[in-house]
């Protein structure tokens, strides 16, 4: 019997049709296939890999497994590397082995290689079981279709969770659903004449219409049909459902194939003969092949001469539900402990152990807290449900209890899990009355408050630490410390630097780590309040000295409002390798808002948006509030730059309801957005009444928001429309004091010098400020120092040289996809009596980049070729897009012939 696909020839057409389309036009396109178990997944999934395969595509398949989900992006790895002919070569994989604990950067190089296969043959990757993916492949999933929308990487992506949607999350490239549902009765027939080479008839039928349409159990059924024929078996003994089906074969195994069938279901995964020879105190492995072979003869496992496998994944589901659940928990425990008495791990023997747990099993706490440490700085979202697991399996007089506790709140802190750090923290809490243990707590209790926000709440813990008497020295220096760091937020930086200079001296008098850590991360907070990066920046170089790659995400701030973004950058790709050689931790949200950042200040608004979703989705899956706040608001930025008002109400109010409770870290950044989206709908006399009094407290705010250069001349913009002279004024010399501040920034530089030149309608200042920005890597700053110098020059009666500096803003805000501010400068060349034609050819840059690209190159070989970065190959590539009214590379390359030959 030949494997035939019935069924499904509409499904097929439509991906065909989809396959055409992205190979023909060059772009991407995502495929979302679901169904209930059983429903065919797979058999489409193979048959769509080989007509992909006829159509001239690279394919890469892989496989998310159930128990297996600590190997990050596995199955993303695997769909790299598999089959006769692997989507990337040897080395080309062996050269992500570097990134596999920092997924942003794993999941980036993985895009540009997939770029640069795409640009010489299409591509099919195929995740199937991706209701099982791990986090990095959800991640994945989640950004490389909407990276590679631009070429023709096609991703099919096989779930059974209908719910949960790869499209819901995936913008700007085409989706395609694919949701599969039960075979009618004429397909059944079809199937029935496939296995039997007639129509099945009396008990054989009546059954196979029983199995609803579901085209593994009809399969399973007509093959033992078929083959009990064949053996001039009666048909009768076939069950009439799968699950009865296994059952009964089950039932039939002999009392030693059972045990070694029941074993491979808990494990999960292919089964070693050697590994199941152990498990089962069998000695020779000889005996378990013959037991395989046994199982094999009743259809529940595969011809597999090394392992033991299931031949089809809910075999091995029903079979392990049919395991006692007592006995199924034993036999969990003991695959946890002959992993580790083998030497495969903790981390690996952890999944078994969860299930197997106990309360007050310390065989199982020990493997649990064990994974829990050795994952922990990897991936701290894996390690801390291990420890919280470990921790609850103590009573609470167990002599360990505390011990593990403190590492469950650490572990807790570590995965920005404030809320549940705080909880079990009170338990601890409330088990003691040791002044110095309480103080430890609390000052462990005010990390994970930090991490939420609570000012408040940390300065009522402190008071409860340090009334208690006999307080030693060294829990009274860290809870001042932790006191300078609240005063960065609820007090003045020069009160917050004084008290954390003054706790710091006092930490390493007494030789205190933890203290000196709180201190310098007072100072560091301090210095970013005051705007002077440079100090900020030290301050977080000496914390990641002390307490490694913790730290790390505060330091890229820094660098960033620097203009150092290439240090930044590069600190992220080598968070892996941090000073402490601490594994990254960039499924974090503090390191994954960093990302967020880079993105919005270069400019990449589309990145951006995408990155503050994520950091979104990340912060509700471990219940933290302060990065969940402010990537609500930089998605509002976004939304106002792009021109969509509606959208940045919406997201604002998002963030009103994240749950952020304190109002001093709450508020200033609510009224910046709310001042700013009044501004843009020209509502200018209320924005001034929000941004007023908020500009005159700034002194007090430990926020980076009113410092950011791109809001200064927003300010500007707000305080010459509604005509208040003195706030215009005001706004020149806070411009010019963040430019002090921060010498030889040319991003501060260059927009001291543009809100004074706006405010003065000063050419020849403007002229100055778009030279300093041109050394700034923040495009959208460029492109409005070029507007306002432009519009001047208009207003000046210099139409030609105006009308040339306001096409170049055009082309910058049109590459940024800024609509707001792209408007405004239409206007302004329409003022000027710009013809349309004009202000749409192609620059020198662009002509250059297009011509690159329509030969073929990609986006990285272009940015070599001409010496820029791929950001400014990316920006420029938009632009002729928008110009030449293309929409893919193809399109491209034709135009540009089109072009050559007009000219010719």
């Amino acid at each position: 019997m030949v494997n035939v696909l019935r069924g499904r020839d509409g499904e097929l057409a439509g991906v065909a049709t989809l396959l055409r389309r992205a190979s023909g036009e060059g772009r991407g396109a995502l495929i979302c296939l679901r169904g209930e178990a059983g429903m065919g997944k797979t058999a489409l999934v193979q048959a769509i890999a080989a007509e992909a395969v006829d159509a001239g595509f690279a394919v890469g398949l892989g496989k998310a497994e159930e128990l297996h989900q600590i190997a990050a992006g596995a199955p993303l790895l695997v769909a790299l590397r598999s089959g006769p002919n692997p989507l990337l070569d040897a080395d080309s994989f062996a050269a992500l082995a570097p990134l596999h604990h920092q997924p942003l950067w794993l999941v980036d190089r993985i895009a540009s290689l997939l770029a640069d296969l795409s640009a010489r043959t299409p591509v099919l990757i195929v995740i199937d079981d991706a209701q099982w993916a791990d986090p990095v492949t959800r991640f994945a999933l989640d950004t490389l279709p909407s990276r590679l929308a631009g070429s023709p990487v096609v991703w099919l992506v096989a779930s059974r969770d209908i719910a949960a949607d790869v499209m819901d999350t995936v913008d700007n490239v085409e989706r395609h659903r694919l949701v599969l549902g039960p075979l009618s009765d004429a397909t059944l027939d079809v199937l029935a004449r496939d296995y039997l080479g007639g129509p099945a008839e009396g008990l054989t039928r009546r059954r196979l219409y029983a199995v609803g349409g579901n085209p593994f159990l009809a399969v399973q059924l007509l093959a033992g049909a078929a083959k009990a024929r064949e053996a001039g078996d009666s048909a009768d003994d076939i069950p009439a459902s799968f699950a009865a089906a296994i059952d009964g074969r089950l039932r039939s195994l002999s009392a030693r194939t059972g045990e070694l069938v029941e074993l491979a279901a808990v494990w999960g995964r292919p089964l070693d003969l050697s590994d199941a020879a152990e498990l089962l105190s069998e000695p020779a492995v000889m005996v378990i092949a013959a037991l395989r072979r046994e199982a094999h003869a009743h259809g529940l496992l595969a011809d597999d001469r090394d392992h033991i496998v299931f031949a089809h994944d809910l075999i091995r589901e029903a079979a392990y539900q049919n395991v006692p659940a007592a006995a199924r928990r034993e036999l969990h425990l003991r695959c946890a402990k002959y992993l580790v008495a083998s030497g495969k791990g903790v981390v690996a023997a952890a999944p078994h152990a969860r299930v197997g747990a106990r309360f007050g099993d310390l065989e199982v706490v020990e493997i649990l807290r064990g994974a829990a440490a050795q994952t922990s700085l990897t991936m701290p979202a894996v390690a801390a449900p291990l420890i919280v697991e470990a921790f609850g399996l103590l009573g609470p007089d167990h002599s360990q209890r505390a011990e593990i506790g403190e590492q469950c709140a650490e572990i807790l802190i570590r995965a920005q899990r404030g809320n549940d750090a705080v909880a079990v923290i009170d338990t601890l809490l409330a088990a003691t009355s040791e002044t110095d243990d309480r103080a430890h707590l609390q000052s462990l209790a005010a990390q994970a408050l930090w991490l939420t926000g609570q000012l408040g709440e940390i300065d009522r813990r402190l008071v409860d630490a340090r009334t208690r008497p006999d307080l030693s020295p060294r829990f009274q220096a860290r809870l001042a410390a932790v006191e300078a760091l609240v005063l960065t937020r609820a007090g003045t930086a020069q009160r917050a630097i004084e008290a954390a200079e003054a706790a710091l001296s006092r930490g390493r008098a007494l030789g205190d780590e933890c203290t000196q850590l709180l201190a310098l991360q007072a100072l560091a907070e301090a210095g970013t309040a005051e705007g002077r990066h440079a100090s900020a920046r030290g301050h977080y170089r000496a914390l990641r000295a002390l307490g490694g790659t913790t730290y790390l995400a505060g330091e890229i701030l820094a660098l960033q409002q620097l203009d150092r973004f290439a240090e930044a950058e590069e600190l992220l790709t080598r968070a892996h390798h941090g000073d402490q050689g601490r594994p990254g931790e960039h499924s974090l949200p503090s390191l994954v808002f960093a990302q967020l950042l880079q993105d919005f200040k270069l400019g990449r608004l589309a990145e951006a948006e995408v990155g503050a979703l994520t950091v979104v989705r990340l912060c509700d899956e471990i219940g933290t509030y302060v990065h969940k706040f402010e990537a609500w608001l930089i998605a509002s930025i976004v939304a106002v730059i792009r021109g969509d008002l509606a959208l940045a109400r919406e997201r604002l109010q998002s963030a009103e309801e994240t749950g952020l409770t304190d109002d001093a870290v709450r508020q200033p950044p609510v009224l910046l957005i709310k001042g700013r989206i009044a501004g843009a709908e020209g509502r200018f006399d209320e924005s001034v009444r929000i941004f007023k009094p908020l500009m005159a407290s700034l002194a007090q705010s430990r926020s980076w928001w009113p410092r950011n250069p791109e809001l200064l001349r927003v300010q500007a913009g707000i305080a010459v429309a509604a005509a208040d002279h003195e706030f215009a004024r005001e706004t020149v010399e806070r411009a010019k004091l963040a430019a002090e501040r921060n010498p030889g920034v040319a991003s501060f530089e260059g927009v001291a010098l543009q809100v004074e030149g706006f405010v003065s309608r000063d050419a020849a200042t403007l002229r100055s400020a778009v030279k300093i920005l041109r050394e700034s890597p923040r495009s959208l700053l460029l492109a409005g120092a070029l507007a306002d110098y432009g519009a001047v020059l208009v207003d000046k009666g210099d139409r030609h040289t105006g009308v040339g500096v306001l096409s170049e803003a055009h082309d910058l805000f049109a590459g940024l996809g800024a609509n707001h501010y792209l408007r405004g400068v239409e206007r302004d060349l329409r003022r000027a009596g710009a013809p349309a034609d004009e202000r749409e050819a192609l620059t020198k840059a662009e002509e250059r980049v297009a011509q690159l690209v329509s030969e073929g190159h990609t986006n990285q070989s272009v940015a070599s070729a001409l010496g820029v970065s791929v950001h400014t190959v990316n920006t420029h590539l938009r632009a002729v897009f928008r110009k030449m009214g293309v929409r893919s590379r193809v399109q491209l390359a034709n135009a540009m012939s089109t072009r050559t030959s007009r000219r010719h």
